[in-house]
């Protein structure tokens, strides 16, 4: 009986020393074991990943067309026009391949924001003021160029509205049904006259130009 009494005052003993350990680690030995068990938990989130690094701009002219064509953001998009516009500085006679000019177009009339659609305006005037007769713009016309510009005179941006008055200008240049649909179906009179009384020079000037070769047709 002594014994297992002993015995059983050892055990005790030997519990309390172990609690009184137990405690003692949670102050110097928790602090650097606790959180190195805890930084290894399994169950941790992982770091989020970086975003992925934009495409590269197409270094050709059919690549720059293609993403204007295709789903691309907008900053994308806007990108391959700079690029088409720096690709055609010299000639255009690529982008007026097929129906390149009318994906510039359809991108023209998608496009929501200012610089975009001014830098696809002086991409068509190129196009519209290189071609020898009036087959383009009127291609560019039936594509729906002429509601896309009407509306884009009304733009709060002058420059875009100055963009859309000089692509309207070298269309009705060489098009005489061009000039006609102007008037008649796109209903661009009553824009052009608003610009003509309330915008800032150069573009009232650029506006009388255009009106004048309405009037002389």
């Amino acid at each position: 009986a002594a014994d297992a009494s002993d015995a059983a005052a050892a055990v005790a003993a030997a519990d309390a020393a172990d609690a009184a350990e137990a405690k003692k680690q949670g102050g110097f030995f928790g602090k650097m074991f606790g959180k190195k068990k805890e930084k290894e938990r399994p169950n941790a989130t992982p770091p989020a990943a970086a975003p992925p690094a934009p495409a590269p701009v197409p270094t050709t002219v059919d690549g720059c067309v293609q993403l204007l064509a295709g789903s691309g953001d907008a900053a994308q998009k806007r990108q391959a026009a700079e690029k088409l516009r720096e690709l055609c500085a010299s000639s255009t006679a690529e982008l007026a391949e097929g129906d390149r000019p009318l994906v510039l177009v359809e991108a023209l009339g998608g496009a929501a924001d200012p610089p975009m659609q001014a830098t696809l305006c002086m991409l068509l005037a190129q196009l519209a003021g290189g071609a020898a007769d009036g087959a383009l713009a009127g291609r560019l016309a039936d594509g729906g160029a002429l509601f896309y510009l009407a509306s884009l005179l009304a733009s709060p941006s002058a420059e875009v509205a100055q963009e859309a008055t000089l692509l309207l200008t070298a269309m009705c240049a060489t098009s005489e049904a061009v000039r006609t649909q102007l008037v008649d179906v796109a209903n661009g009179l009553p824009p052009l006259l608003a610009l003509l009384s309330n915008a800032s020079p150069p573009l009232p000037s650029l506006v009388l130009a255009l009106l004048d070769s309405l009037v002389a047709a």
